[in-house]
């Protein structure tokens, strides 16, 4: 197997990484004991997925549990723009789903993460779109 792996930042416990298993890249913000939120772009559909893990307890630390929604009737993926962070460290995962051009609906996800989250977030953001950017390539 071809596999990379990048480091692109680090502070503290906060890191941003990316991984390339030979199928394209996809982006890794982890803060190890407490979340890791997992940027999958795809260059065929110019869309991403964002997959969630975040400490489950407050009586077992460290320990991790999956929080990515299962979408029984409509894909996850996600228009670049669905995916944000604010300054105060929302993470919103809100894709636009297939309606008529004057309902807007959307179906996805928040997450409150710490203030140090945010920067590694929006750097793994910008490296997505610079990986869709590339699908012609």
């Amino acid at each position: 197997m071809n596999e990379t792996w990048i480091d692109h930042y680090r502070v503290g416990a906060v890191s941003l990484f990316e991984m390339n298993e030979g199928h394209g890249p996809w982006f890794v913000v982890i803060d190890p004991n407490h979340y890791r939120v997992r940027f999958f772009p795809d260059r065929e559909s110019n869309t991403v997925s964002v997959g969630f893990d975040a400490e489950w307890s407050d009586t077992r630390p460290g320990e991790m549990a999956n929080y990515t929604p299962s979408y029984e009737t409509a894909g996850a993926d996600c228009q670049l723009n669905d995916v944000t962070i604010s300054d105060d460290g929302l993470l919103s995962v809100l894709p636009r789903k297939r309606s008529a051009s004057h309902v807007v609906i959307r179906w996805g996800w928040t997450a409150q993460l710490p203030i140090e989250a945010v920067e590694p977030i929006r750097r793994a953001i910008a490296l997505v779109e610079a990986a869709l950017s590339e699908r012609n390539v």
